[in-house]
């Protein structure tokens, strides 16, 4: 018998058990088969190709409430048979050595990272909302404030230099103090909107 001679075989997992594994005819691909009861969704059945040298994941996808069928055309390549949430049935080739698939024989291989977006399961990117607008009259508010703000820490510095007490001149500093921070913090936002 020849040993180069390309294997064919077909593997059928039922899905009964927790986890199902079997190997490649030429030993370079593990399969694993995990089966998830949903109550709502029903029974989800993830099927797994792993580089049986490295470890390496190679595809995860998930078959809905169907057997799940694997052939191996030649060697080197893995044929999976899926079904999708809607009953469409999806099938590809994988090629584990070159990390490569093809969804049609008549297709060229593509790289392996382009897969899940072949089969619809890439994940939506998340809505970031638009900075909200910046209105011009909350612009003039904040320069108001800032002036404001600024006639106290004034008016505060003449309290410290010209209080008669210790009271008026604590006064003062305190005034000072807090509309000096009122002031930057008037005068930031305004520069952050004129920006």
């Amino acid at each position: 018998m020849n040993e180069d001679r390309p294997r064919v075989g077909t593997l059928l997992f039922e899905g009964r058990d927790a986890l199902e594994t079997a190997l490649s005819p030429d030993g370079e691909v593990r399969i694993e088969v995990h089966r998830t009861d949903d109550e709502r969704a029903g029974t989800w059945i993830t099927v797994q190709l792993i580089d049986a040298a490295s470890g390496e994941v190679l595809v995860s996808e998930a078959n809905h409430r169907s057997r799940t069928a694997l052939r191996f055309p030649r060697a080197g390549i893995v044929a999976v048979t899926l079904t999708d949430r809607t009953g469409e049935t999806r099938e590809f080739e994988v090629e584990a050595a070159t990390r490569r698939f093809r969804m049609y024989r008549e297709e060229v291989f593509e790289p392996l990272a382009l897969l899940p977006s072949r089969l619809g399961h890439v994940e939506p990117r998340p809505y970031v909302s638009p900075p909200a607008a910046r209105s011009a009259l909350a612009g003039v508010f904040d320069l108001v404030c800032a002036l404001a703000s600024l006639v106290f820490v004034i008016g505060g510095a003449w309290m410290m230099v010209a209080g008669e007490t210790a009271k008026d001149r604590w006064t003062g500093l305190a005034g000072v103090v807090f509309f000096g921070l009122c002031f930057f913090s008037f005068l930031s936002d305004w520069r952050g909107r004129k920006s």
